[in-house]
């Protein structure tokens, strides 16, 4: 069994901390991908990106006309810090994404919402360590 490293905890808990305010599970969805792809990650690996997080909120009405405040469309970014021929990754709730807007025709790692997808976080290091040449 994988375990998360403290550099990789630390990341974590940065990126939860900054999707607190309106989780809902779409934002918990997202977050396990994202433990998932850490558990693979070595530090030197982690030391390779800048991480930001996409944290637009929007407010809508619900059902009973009550203003509901959720994220547009929670994401985590791993932008590579050296320049490389491939846009960021895209964590994401349905999964891993590069590029982002063309999920089923591009790379992609589809994630399961109700299944453990440590083999997807496994599988796009993987990828990601190819794409990079480390």
């Amino acid at each position: 069994m994988n375990k998360i490293s403290p550099k990789a905890k630390q990341l974590y808990d940065e990126a939860e901390l900054a999707f607190r305010e309106y989780a809902d599970s779409c934002v918990w969805d997202m977050l396990d991908n994202y433990y998932d792809f850490l558990l693979a990650c070595d530090d030197d690996f982690l030391d390779l990106f800048y991480i930001t997080y996409h944290t637009e909120i929007e407010t809508e009405k619900d059902e009973n006309e009550n203003d509901y405040t959720s994220y547009v469309s929670p994401e985590i970014v791993l932008t590579p810090k050296a320049p490389h021929k491939f846009e960021p990754l895209y964590v994401m709730v349905v999964g891993f994404v590069l590029p982002r807007n063309v999920f089923y025709n591009g790379f992609g790692i589809q994630c399961d919402v109700i299944k453990d997808n440590q083999e997807q976080g496994r599988q796009c290091v993987k990828m990601m360590k190819e794409l990079l040449g480390v």
